[in-house]
C-alpha cells in the first residue's frame, strides 16, 4: 500500500524551500523532466517505464547558464528543458522526436530562446515579491505539484474569444511544416560568396519564408523583381561587401516544389538542391537580406511586403507586435487560432543584437507552441513563449499566410488500395487547409460522373458497389472554403477491379478467351492485375498492351503451381524479354525505355504443362521514360527563350513531350554560306529557320532517310532562329549541327546603291568600311559630319586595281585626291577643315573594278584641343576631386589615356540620385563611389552611348562620381557633359512611420540603422520604440538637423533618462551606459515648435553589450575592447574623437609576436573587426602603438 502523505508533505517542502534561492536543484529537474516526458510519449511502453536515460547538456552552450537544465534524452531523440526557478513554470520547451547535438554549432535561434530564458528566471531570482504576488503563481504551484508526485499535468487549454470560425479551436494541432531545412551547407548555395571566397547563410527570416512557402507549394513563378546593395558601412554582420549589388527576378523563375526534399543532404541531387537553394535565396534577396560569413539577418518589417508583391500571398497578411496586445492570453489565441486554421504563423524576437526567426505551427494541450527554428530540424519542439517578466515584449509575428484567394491545388497523391471485384479505396494527402473534399468516379463506358461524397473528410474513402473487371476513372477536388464555392481542379487515377478477389478454382481458368494467338492477343492496362490460367496441354495465353510514350515496363506473375514462362514480343512480333526462370511461384521481366506502340506477351507451360483448376496472377506496371537528352537546353520553347548556339558545333536533344518545340538562336558576324542539319530523326520531325524579326526564311527537307538540311548561300550577318517540332519521340537525341563559310562575295555589294551624293553613304570618323567595286563605272560615294574645326585623313587600302580616292565639301567641291598606280595605299590629309558635311568618292579609273576583292576605307580626325577638356584639372584622385553641385551640368574631357576625372557630391538627406555622362566622344564610362572610394554602382555601355547611374534611397553623406576611358580612350577635341540630378528630399522622407506622435505609437526601430523622418509642423512629435536584449551601452544620433530639434530619451514606464538639447543644427547625442535589457523610447521633436516640412533629419541608435568588456588604460583615448575572450567579433570603442573617419590601420599578432592579421578601418564610434578565421589563441591588437590582448575562444 502506497503512503501518499509523505510524498505530499515532500512535494511542499521542495516547493517551500525552492522559493527562497535558486531552488531546483539538478536532481529534482531531471525527475521533473522524467515525469513530464512520460506523460507526453505516446508510446505506453514508454509511459511504464520508470525513466527516460536524460543527460544534463547546459553547460555546453554556455557555462553562467543557471536559470534551467537543458536534458537531453540518451539513445534517441528528445529533449526538455526545466525551470531552475520554482517561481516560473517547470517546463520550458520539449520535444520527443528533435535532437540538441552538442558537436556542432547551435542554433542561434535556439540560444536566442535559452538567454531569454535565463533573463527571465534571473530576474525572478532577484524580485522575489513579483514571485509571489504572479498572477501565474497558482498555476506555476500545480504543474510542479504534478509532475513532483507523478501526476497528470495540469491542462489549461483556453478557448478563443473571439473565434476565427463559429466552433471552439482544437486543443492541440501536430506541427505544419513538414521540412526540415537549414541555413548552410547546401541550401546556401546561391547566396552570396564572399570576396574571400567563403559562403554565407542563408538567414533565419529566409529559412523561415522558405518553409512556410513550401507548405503550400506556392507560387508556380513569383511576380516582380527586386534589386539592392548592402552598403559598404553596413558591418552589422561583421562584413564589408562594398556594395555588392543583389538581385531576383520573382516573376522570371519557375518554383520547383515537386523536386524540394524536406531535407538536403550529400545524396540529394543537383536538382533538389538548386530548387531549394534558388528559393531561399529569393526569399532572403526579398527581404533585403544583410548576408555574412558569420550570419545573415534581416527585419520582420519587411517580411509582409514581400509574400504580398513578390511572392503573391493574401492581401490580409499583417504584422503583429507582442506589444500591441494587453494580455498573454491575445497572444497566445491568435498563434493558436492561425495555426488551428492550418496557417503557419512567421514567429521573430529580438535578441542581442540579432533578430531572430523562426515558424510556429503546432501546439499542445497545454499551451506549448511548437518552434521548427530552421536549423535542421535541430531543437524543433515545444516552447513556452509567454514570459513573466519582459521576453515576451520582443516578439513579432506575421499572420494570415495564405496564397491569395484564386489559389486551390489538386489534392496531392491520389492512389488506389483494396481493388476488389467490387470496390476499390482512394487515398489522398489530406490537407488541413482544405474543409472537405468531392470525390466521384465512372466507368471506362460512361461519360455521366457519378458522386461518391461531395463534403468528405479526412484522406480516403472506399468505392463500393463496382462491377467486376471493369476500368473506372476517380477524381477527387478540394473544397477550399467553408462555403464550398472554391472547389478548384480535379486529381484523377484509373484502376480496374479484378474479376475474382481470390480465385482458386477453374472459374478464372477461361478468362479473356480465345486469346491463343497475337491476332487474338487480349487488350489491357498498365498497372493492372489479371487471373486467368493454362487449362490443357498447348494453351497458351497472349496480352496485348499499348503504350503512347516511351516507357518502362516490369511484368511480374505470381501465384501459379506449374513451371509456367511469360515472354515479350514487339510489334513486329519479334522477342525482346523472356522469363524462365523454372519457378512455380514467379516470373518477371523488367525493360526500360520501349518507344511507343503494341507490345505482346505469351504465357506458356513449360513443356505443356497446365493446370485446369489454379490460375496465374500476372501485373502489368509501367511508367514513362525519357533520354537524358530531353531536358538539354530547356526551357527554350519559344523565340524570347531560344538557346544560343554556336556555328561548327553540335548539339544533342529530343522532343520531350507531345507540347514541346525546341528553339535555338546564332549568330553571324559576315555574309556566309550556311548548312544547318537536323539528323536521327524520326516521327516527322520539322525544322524552319527564321530571321531576326521572326520571319520565315527557310524549310528543312530530307537529304537522307532520318536528315533533314537546311542550305542558304550569302545568307547576311545578323541573328537567326531554328525552330524544331515533331511528334514524341524521347528515346533517341536528334543532333544539330551549323556549318559556314565565309562568302568571298560578303562585302562587295556594301552599302549599294551608293552610286551618287544623293545616295551617298553616312559613315562616322574614326571607323574602318569595307567594300568593293564591283562593275564597270561603279561608284561608291560616302559622307561624314565635323562638328568642329578638324583636321582629318582619309585612307584608302587593300586596292585591288587602279581606284582613285577624291573629298568634296558640302557644296560638292572638289577638295582634294589621291591615286597610286602601284595600287599601295592612298591618303588624303586635309587641315582645318570648318564644321559641316564632307564627302568621298572611290571609283576605278578606266572602268577598272574587281567583283572578289574589297577595299577599306578610313577617316580619321586628327585631334586639336578644346578649351573645355582640361576644365577642373587636375582631379585625378579622391583627394584631388572637383567639388560639383546637384542638378548642374559640367563640361569637361579625357585628354590623354592615363586621364580620370573625379568629381564630389553630398546630398544631406536620404536621397535618391541619378548620375548622367553624355555627349560622349569616345568610349568613356562612369563609377559612383562612397567616401572612402568602394564601389557603388557602374555604368559601361559599349561606344558613344551615354552612361547613367541610377542610385535609391543614397544616405546622407560624400560622394564620389569617377569618369574613365575604357581602355584608355580619349579625345581631346570634343568634351562630355556630367550631371548629378536628385529628386525633391519630400518624396523620400515626407510623413515616414507616421503616426508615430505618442508613445503608444511609437515606431520600433532597429540597432545601427538610419532612419529618415521630417517634423512637419509645430505640434508634430515623432516617438520611436527600440528593445535592447541585454544591458548595453546605448549611442543615440540625431543628425543632419534642417531646424532647432532636441532629442530625449524615455524607459519603458515612460520616465526621462536621457536628453541632448544643443541649440540650432548642431547634432544631438545621447550617450547612455548600462542600460538594462528591455523597451526604451525616443522622442524627437522641433525647440519651439521648430519644423521643416520635407526636409529630413537622420535618426540612429547604436547599442553594444555592457557586460565583459576589458577597459585599457590609454591616456589618450581610452580604448574599450570588448567582448572578452571571443567567439566571432571584437569590439572596438573609444578612439580619440578627432580622428572620426580617416582611415587607421589594426594589426593582429599571435603571442609569439607574429603577425596575424592585418586591416584598415574608418574611425567610427564603434568599430566591429571579424576574427572569426583566428584559431583559438591569445592575440594582441595594436592601434596606433597600443597593445590590447584578447583571447579567442
Amino acid at each position: 500500500m502506497i503512503n501518499f502523505k509523505p510524498l505530499l508533505f515532500i512535494t511542499a517542502f521542495i516547493i517551500f524551500s525552492v522559493s527562497q534561492a535558486q531552488d531546483i536543484s539538478e536532481r529534482t529537474a531531471q525527475r521533473v523532466a522524467n515525469n513530464f516526458l512520460k506523460l507526453k510519449a505516446k508510446d505506453p511502453l514508454k509511459r511504464l517505464s520508470k525513466q527516460f536515460k536524460l543527460t544534463n547538456i547546459t553547460s555546453t552552450f554556455d557555462k553562467k547558464y543557471d536559470g534551467f537544465y537543458v536534458f537531453k534524452v540518451e539513445n534517441g531523440n528528445g529533449f526538455c528543458i526545466v525551470s531552475a526557478e520554482s517561481a516560473n513554470h517547470p517546463i520550458l520547451a520539449y520535444s520527443l522526436n528533435s535532437s540538441i547535438p552538442t558537436n556542432k554549432k547551435t542554433s542561434p535561434e535556439f540560444l536566442n530562446i535559452l538567454n531569454n530564458y535565463q533573463y527571465t528566471n534571473s530576474n525572478l531570482r532577484k524580485n522575489s515579491l513579483k514571485k509571489s504576488n504572479s498572477k501565474d503563481q497558482e498555476q506555476i504551484k500545480k504543474e510542479w505539484d504534478a509532475l513532483l508526485s507523478d501526476n497528470e499535468f495540469p491542462n489549461y487549454t483556453q478557448l478563443l474569444k473571439k473565434p476565427s470560425v463559429n466552433a471552439i479551436i482544437p486543443d492541440s494541432i501536430a506541427p505544419l511544416i513538414k521540412t526540415n531545412w537549414d541555413q548552410a551547407p547546401l541550401y546556401n548555395k546561391k547566396t552570396p560568396i564572399t570576396y574571400e571566397g567563403q559562403p554565407t547563410f542563408t538567414g533565419s527570416a529566409a529559412t523561415a519564408l522558405g518553409q512556410i512557402m513550401k507548405y503550400w507549394d506556392y507560387p508556380a513563378t513569383g511576380n516582380d523583381s527586386v534589386t539592392y546593395r548592402i552598403p559598404s558601412s553596413y558591418f552589422y554582420y561583421f562584413y564589408n561587401w562594398k556594395w555588392k549589388k543583389l538581385s531576383a527576378n520573382f516573376q522570371k523563375t519557375n518554383y520547383q516544389w515537386s523536386k524540394m526534399p524536406n531535407s538536403l543532404s550529400g545524396s540529394s541531387t543537383e536538382e533538389e538542391i538548386d530548387a531549394v537553394a534558388t528559393l531561399l535565396s529569393h526569399t532572403g534577396i526579398s527581404v533585403n537580406m544583410m548576408y555574412g560569413p558569420i550570419g545573415s539577418g534581416a527585419h520582420s518589417e519587411k517580411v509582409p511586403n514581400a509574400l504580398k508583391k513578390y511572392f503573391k500571398y493574401s492581401s490580409n497578411i499583417e504584422l503583429k507586435n507582442r506589444s500591441d496586445f494587453n494580455s498573454d492570453e491575445e497572444w497566445l489565441n491568435i498563434i493558436k487560432d492561425q495555426i488551428s486554421q492550418g496557417f503557419p504563423v512567421y514567429f521573430s524576437s529580438i535578441g542581442p543584437g540579432a533578430e531572430h526567426a523562426y515558424i510556429a505551427d503546432g501546439y499542445d494541450s497545454n499551451n506549448y507552441v511548437h518552434l521548427n527554428l530552421g536549423w535542421a530540424g535541430e531543437a524543433n519542439g515545444y516552447y513556452y513563449i509567454n514570459d513573466l517578466h519582459g521576453y515576451s515584449s520582443s516578439q513579432m509575428i506575421v499572420i494570415n499566410i495564405y496564397p491569395s484567394d484564386t489559389y486551390c491545388v489538386p489534392p496531392s497523391s491520389l492512389s488506389t488500395s483494396n481493388i476488389s471485384s467490387n470496390s476499390a479505396t482512394l487515398n489522398w494527402n489530406n490537407d488541413i487547409r482544405f474543409k472537405s473534399y468531392k470525390i466521384e468516379y465512372k466507368s471506362s463506358g460512361d461519360s455521366n460522373w457519378t458522386v461518391a461524397n461531395d463534403k468528405a473528410t479526412g484522406s480516403s474513402l472506399e468505392l463500393v458497389n463496382l462491377k467486376a473487371n471493369t476500368t473506372y476513372t476517380a477524381r477527387v477536388a478540394a473544397n477550399c472554403d467553408a462555403n464550398y464555392s472554391n472547389t478548384n481542379n480535379f486529381a484523377e487515377t484509373t484502376f480496374q477491379t479484378s474479376i475474382s478477389e481470390s480465385p482458386t478454382s477453374s472459374a478464372c481458368v477461361n478468362n479473356y478467351e480465345p486469346n491463343n494467338s497475337f491476332a487474338d492477343a487480349y487488350l489491357i492496362n498498365s498497372d493492372s492485375t489479371y487471373y486467368a490460367g493454362i487449362g490443357y496441354p498447348g494453351d497458351v495465353d497472349y496480352y496485348k498492351i499499348v503504350f503512347t510514350t516511351n516507357s518502362n515496363l516490369i511484368v511480374i506473375m505470381n501465384k501459379f503451381n506449374k513451371d509456367y514462362d511469360i515472354t515479350l514480343y514487339n510489334r513486329y512480333f519479334k522477342e525482346i524479354g523472356k522469363s524462365i526462370a523454372g519457378s512455380e511461384s514467379r516470373e518477371r521481366i523488367k525493360i526500360e525505355n520501349l518507344l511507343p506502340g503494341t507490345y505482346y506477351l505469351k504465357v506458356s507451360g513449360y513443356n505443356d504443362v497446365y493446370d485446369e483448376s489454379e490460375c496465374y496472377e500476372l501485373t502489368f506496371n509501367s511508367g514513362p521514360a525519357a533520354p537524358t537528352c530531353s531536358t538539354n537546353y530547356e526551357p527554350n520553347e519559344s523565340f524570347e527563350e531560344a538557346y544560343p548556339i554556336d556555328v561548327l558545333t553540335t548539339y544533342y536533344a529530343a522532343i520531350g513531350s507531345s507540347r514541346d518545340m525546341d528553339y535555338y538562336k546564332f549568330t553571324l558576324k559576315e555574309t556566309s554560306n550556311v548548312n544547318i542539319s537536323l539528323q536521327n530523326i524520326y516521327f516527322g520531325y520539322e525544322f524552319n529557320l527564321y530571321d531576326s524579326s521572326k520571319k520565315f526564311v527557310a524549310k528543312g527537307v530530307f537529304d537522307e532517310p532520318n536528315n533533314k538540311v537546311i542550305h542558304i548561300e550569302d545568307l547576311p550577318s545578323g541573328t537567326y532562329y531554328i525552330e524544331i517540332t515533331g511528334k514524341l519521340n524521347p528515346i533517341e537525341c536528334y543532333r544539330l549541327l551549323i556549318d559556314t563559310d565565309i562568302s568571298r562575295h560578303s562585302c562587295i555589294n556594301n552599302y549599294e546603291p551608293n552610286d551618287s551624293f544623293e545616295h551617298a553613304i553616312h559613315i562616322k570618323t574614326d571607323n574602318t568600311y569595307s567594300a568593293g567595286i564591283r562593275i564597270p563605272n561603279d561608284l561608291d560615294y560616302y559622307k561624314f559630319i565635323l562638328d568642329n574645326k578638324s583636321n582629318i585623313s582619309v585612307t584608302l587600302q587593300n586596292i585591288a586595281d587602279k581606284y582613285e580616292l577624291k573629298v568634296y565639301d558640302s557644296s560638292k567641291r572638289e577638295i582634294g585626291r589621291s591615286y597610286n598606280e602601284d595600287l599601295s595605299d592612298e591618303t588624303i590629309n586635309l587641315d582645318n577643315l570648318d564644321p559641316g558635311t564632307y564627302y568621298i568618292l572611290v571609283e576605278g579609273i578606266d572602268n577598272a573594278f574587281n567583283a572578289t576583292q574589297c577595299y577599306d576605307l578610313l577617316v580619321e580626325t586628327i585631334a586639336t584641343d578644346s578649351p573645355c577638356v582640361n576644365n577642373f584639372e587636375s582631379n585625378d584622385s579622391l583627394e584631388k576631386a572637383t567639388p560639383i553641385n546637384l542638378n548642374t551640368v559640367y563640361e569637361a574631357g579625357i585628354g590623354s589615356p592615363t586621364d580620370k576625372d573625379y568629381y564630389k557630391f553630398t546630398i544631406s538627406e536620404t536621397s535618391d540620385i541619378t548620375v548622367l555622362l553624355q555627349n560622349l566622344p569616345k568610349n568613356y564610362d562612369l563609377k559612383l563611389l562612397d567616401e572612402v572610394g568602394d564601389e557603388i554602382d557602374s555604368s559601361s555601355n559599349k561606344g558613344t552611348i551615354n552612361e547613367k547611374i541610377v542610385a535609391e534611397n543614397l544616405p546622407a553623406g560624400n560622394y564620389y562620381v569617377y569618369v574613365y576611358g575604357y581602355e584608355g580612350a580619349y579625345d581631346t577635341t570634343f568634351c562630355y557633359n556630367l550631371e548629378v540630378q536628385t529628386e525633391s528630399s519630400n518624396s523620400l522622407c515626407k510623413g515616414n512611420y507616421e503616426p508615430n506622435n505618442t508613445f503608444d505609437s511609437a515606431y520600433t526601430i532597429r540597432n545601427i540603422l538610419t532612419y529618415s523622418s521630417d517634423i512637419s509642423s509645430s505640434t508634430d512629435d515623432d516617438y520611436y520604440k527600440i528593445y535592447i536584449g541585454e544591458k548595453s551601452d546605448l549611442l543615440v544620433v540625431l543628425e543632419n538637423l534642417p531646424n532647432d530639434y532636441d532629442l530625449k530619451l524615455y524607459d519603458n514606464l515612460k520616465r526621462e533618462i536621457g536628453s541632448s538639447t544643443n541649440s540650432g543644427t548642431t547634432k544631438e547625442i545621447i550617450d547612455i551606459k548600462n542600460l538594462n535589457k528591455g523597451i526604451y523610447y525616443v522622442y524627437v521633436y522641433g525647440k519651439n515648435g521648430a519644423y521643416e516640412p520635407g526636409k529630413c533629419y537622420n535618426l540612429s541608435v547604436n547599442y553594444v553589450p555592457a557586460k565583459n568588456s576589458v577597459e585599457f588604460d590609454n591616456p589618450e583615448n581610452s580604448v574599450i575592447v570588448y567582448p572578452n575572450p571571443v567567439h566571432d567579433a571584437i569590439n572596438i570603442k573609444g578612439l580619440n574623437i578627432l580622428e572620426k573617419g580617416k582611415l587607421i590601420t589594426l594589426t593582429i599578432v599571435d603571442r609569439n609576436a607574429r603577425v596575424v592579421k592585418i586591416l584598415q578601418s574608418k574611425v567610427d564610434d564603434n568599430i566591429l573587426v571579424n576574427v572569426s578565421d583566428l584559431p583559438p589563441n591569445i592575440y594582441f591588437l595594436q592601434i596606433q602603438g597600443q597593445n590590447y590582448k584578447f583571447i579567442k575562444k
